[in-house]
Formats: C-alpha cells, sequence, structure tokens
C-alpha cells in the first residue's frame, strides 16, 4: 500500500500515477482515517462536507469490493491502541490488513 501519513496532503494530479511508476498509491486505510479525522475537528459546513466525502469514499470502495456489507472507523482501544479502518464481510469485522489480497489489491490500485 502506499505510504501516506496525517500530516501529508492526499491530493495530487488524478492521473499522476498513470504515467509515474514511481507515484506512490494511496492507502485507502490512511486516506478513510484522514477523512474521518478532519471531519471530527473541522467546524460548520466544513464538518458536514467532510462528512459527505467520507460517506462517499466509503460507498465507492463497497461496490468495487465483492461481499463487503459496510465501513467504519473503529476507535483505540486496550486491544488496538491506534484507530482503525475495519470492513464487515460475511465473517465480521476486520481490518483491512486482514482482508484477502485480492481486497488488498483492489484497494491499493483504486
Amino acid at each position: 500500500m502506499g505510504k501516506f501519513s496525517l500530516a501529508e496532503s492526499l491530493e495530487s494530479p488524478n492521473s499522476l500515477s498513470l504515467f509515474n511508476e514511481g507515484t506512490p498509491l494511496i492507502n485507502a486505510e490512511e486516506w478513510l482515517l484522514q477523512t474521518d479525522y478532519a471531519a471530527w475537528t473541522a467546524a460548520g459546513g466544513l464538518r458536514d462536507r467532510l462528512n459527505h466525502q467520507l460517506s462517499q469514499i466509503i460507498e465507492i470502495l463497497k461496490r468495487i469490493l465483492p461481499d463487503i456489507e459496510d465501513i467504519r472507523i473503529a476507535p483505540a482501544d486496550e486491544e488496538n491502541p491506534r484507530p482503525r479502518a475495519e470492513f464487515l464481510t460475511p465473517y465480521g469485522w476486520v481490518n483491512i490488513n486482514n482482508l484477502g489480497l485480492g481486497y488488498r489489491t483492489a484497494i491499493a490500485g483504486w
């Protein structure tokens, strides 16, 4: 998966990775976490827009990933000290690293 952090912007020309092999791919989990964090810390209309954007990201991922029924941001807890994206499969909630290779490849290529 790509390498991005909260300190970096995920905005880049949409076609950059088509022409440059060295362009890092967007890390879908980081994208979800950044958008969720931005929505929680924003105010007013910006918060509404970011929540809408997060909903759109989740809906698009659900459409391209077969058998994924829902996606949520799970908060940090005793077992997992960092928030994480979890995907609802027929087998229950799993984090991105526990999805099959095909799912992870589809997410990374998107």
